[in-house]
């Protein structure tokens, strides 16, 4: 049984200000270590990821689908002008690697929010990588006007409108501590009601949720391939499309474009990630993570219903078409 270190004794991969803001620097990823320069990405792995935009975009264009990617910024950027005296300078790891890449393109379909929540400490919990509701307002916003131009002020102007109450959370950094620290944090709660339904993974890739909103500002199909960054975005997001399909992934899964025909493909990723990138080479078909992952699946109750109404079966069956 691994032994969980005390607030006051620090923790290896986190880092704690004095005022209990908690950033994660180390991990699987090594977040510092590419924020101040000490690894880098490799040439292989940018060069996949720029021709992985290429081919999702051009493939979605033709077939008249919005398509665009998502880096989410780590709080130790986002924070960076904060925490500077103590962990010393960082760096933007997608706008040191990739966006200054040879294969950059302005017209690239890649968003990298940065601007919107840098310095902003009330964007995150103390206690969590992810983002507040409050940060999350923010961001939802900006996709929101990436797809319908004009609506993200109309959804900024409802979360102001809304009832906002609060909770007490430890989040995904609070928790590595004993006891685990905890805090009380902002909520939305928008006068919608979205129904959620997941398919019961456990774990994280191969996970999917059908969100259906009947007060939705449209009737539009959003197909989201991500991670919990975008995850934790669906309640809001839920404001302006009618139904939204999210997959744990990191991969494009065309048979599921075919078998939904969705109105818009939003992708992507917490920044962190892109520290190695795999494309979509490797990719399996989306429902066999459950099989090849021996990952136990029970379904929410109205979940395969809904499943069965909102995607065409026979084309999941398909061969997974030519990019």
């Amino acid at each position: 049984m691994v032994t969980k270190p005390h607030l006051d004794d620090g923790h290896p991969d986190i880092f704690v200000t004095d005022d209990r803001m908690m950033v994660l620097t180390g991990g699987d990823h090594s977040v510092l270590d590419y924020c101040q320069g000490r690894a880098a990405p490799g040439a292989d792995d940018i060069a996949r990821f720029f021709d992985a935009i290429r081919q999702r975009s051009d493939w979605s264009t033709r077939r008249g689908i919005p398509y665009g990617y998502w880096v989410f910024p780590d709080k130790v950027i986002a924070l960076g002008a904060k925490l500077a005296q103590r962990l010393g300078p960082v760096q933007s790891l997608f706008e040191t690697h990739y966006r200054h890449a040879p294969a950059w393109r302005d017209t690239c379909p890649v968003h990298y929010p940065l601007d919107q929540v840098a310095g902003q400490a009330d964007a995150f919990p103390r206690t969590d990588t992810h983002y507040s509701d409050r940060g999350l307002v923010t961001l939802t916003a900006e996709v929101i006007d990436s797809v319908a131009p004009g609506q993200g002020a109309a959804f900024r102007t409802a979360a102001q409108e809304a009832r906002w109450g609060d909770k007490k959370i430890s989040g995904d950094l609070g928790v590595k501590f004993e006891p685990p620290v905890r805090e009380r944090v902002d909520v939305l709660r928008l006068p919608i009601q979205p129904s959620v339904l997941n398919n019961g993974l456990s774990r994280n890739n191969g996970v999917m949720s059908l969100v259906e909103c009947p007060q939705s500002q449209t009737d539009r199909t959003l197909l989201i391939f991500g991670d919990s960054f975008f995850r934790q975005m669906l309640p809001l997001l839920a404001w302006q499309f009618r139904r939204i399909v999210f997959c744990r992934t990191q991969f494009f899964h065309y048979e599921l474009v075919e078998a939904l025909a969705p109105d818009v493909i939003l992708q992507g990723t917490a920044e962190r990630y892109l520290a190695s990138y795999a494309g979509d080479a490797g990719r399996p078909h989306f429902l066999s993570y459950p099989f090849i992952r021996d990952n136990p699946m029970t379904p929410h109750k109205g979940f395969g219903p809904r499943f069965a109404a909102w995607f065409d079966q026979s084309k999941l069956t398909l061969g997974v078409p030519a990019p």
